[in-house]
């Protein structure tokens, strides 16, 4: 089969996430996972990044601000590609939200993320832009988790731009909701600790005092009598 030829350039970062280290890992990993994806669909012919052998000039290109389609079609056309594939970081985040139940001090942690890059797909013999978008997610879920779910998502999009109806496209990850019984459970189990504990303690004392010195000094006293 004769099947189009694709390559993913490096993607850029934008003002806003030049400052984040994990916007700069998702720049580095999106490109071969978006690879990953379009391979899996066998529905493109994929160029090795590593074989592109493309100068800083060149690279400089594709990262910079304001590019002509142009210019990157000729860069297509000198890789030996037919589509291209651009990007840029928009964000990446994550951090980790506690919340603390007043009635048990029980601390719950939850890991939220917001991850949204710009993709394009440019035909290298027209210069067209074929596809553009945007993927993001925000929600109660890993850096990790939002980033594959971004890049199957862009994937799909690609695919069925040439292809269309060819791949489903995947639905966000989705987010467990703690509801009240899953508060009355952890509220319940907790009470019961609290409970067994009292227990415990309270059976220690009277252990520890039935066998006191006093105690004990009373009852010989009581027998020399």
């Amino acid at each position: 089969l004769n099947l189009p030829r694709v390559a993913v350039t490096d993607l850029s970062l934008s003002l806003e996430a030049r400052k984040s280290t994990k916007a700069r890992t998702v720049a580095s990993s999106v490109p071969r996972r978006v690879m990953d994806v379009l391979s899996d669909s066998q529905k493109f012919a994929m160029i090795d990044r590593k074989y592109m052998d493309l100068t800083q000039a060149e690279l400089d290109l594709i990262t910079g601000d304001g590019f002509k389609l142009e210019e990157l079609a000729r860069l297509g056309n000198r890789v030996g590609t037919d589509y291209l594939i651009v990007g840029t970081v928009a964000s990446a985040k994550e951090w980790v939200e506690t919340r603390t139940m007043k009635s048990t001090g029980k601390v719950f942690r939850r890991v939220n993320s917001d991850v949204s890059v710009s993709i394009r797909m440019i035909d290298v013999a027209t210069s067209q832009v074929v596809y553009s978008g945007e993927p993001s997610y925000r929600g109660a879920h890993s850096l990790k988790t939002a980033t594959d779910y971004i890049v199957r998502l862009a994937g799909a999009h690609i695919v069925n731009a040439l292809y269309p109806n060819t791949v489903t496209v995947p639905k966000p990850p989705v987010t467990k909701k703690t509801s009240v019984k899953d508060v009355q459970k952890v509220g319940k189990k907790a009470l019961d600790e609290l409970k067994m504990d009292e227990t415990l303690t309270s059976s220690l004392t009277r252990r520890a005092s039935s066998h006191s010195p006093s105690q004990a000094t009373a009852k010989q006293d009581g027998r020399a009598k």
